[in-house]
């Protein structure tokens, strides 16, 4: 069975903050930016490396109730 579009339903709905909440996403974005510029022009040239070190021990969970315990 194909399934039809017989109408459509548009809520209007305005949720309480969320306008605050913009303003404040759109002020950090533009702080992010301008600390971006900044770290970009600080950092001419210069690049940063990172190593990984890994080990091949596994984890074992002791178990409490094996009865090994002493009296």
């Amino acid at each position: 069975m194909e399934g039809k579009k017989v109408g459509e339903l548009t809520l209007d709905v305005k949720l309480k903050g969320v306008d605050e909440l913009q303003e404040r996403l759109d002020k950090a974005a533009g702080h992010i930016d301008a600390a971006r510029e900044i770290l970009d022009s600080l950092a001419d040239g210069v690049e940063i490396g990172a190593d990984l070190i890994a080990s091949d021990t596994t984890f074992r969970s002791v178990d409490s109730s094996s009865g090994d315990r002493e009296a």
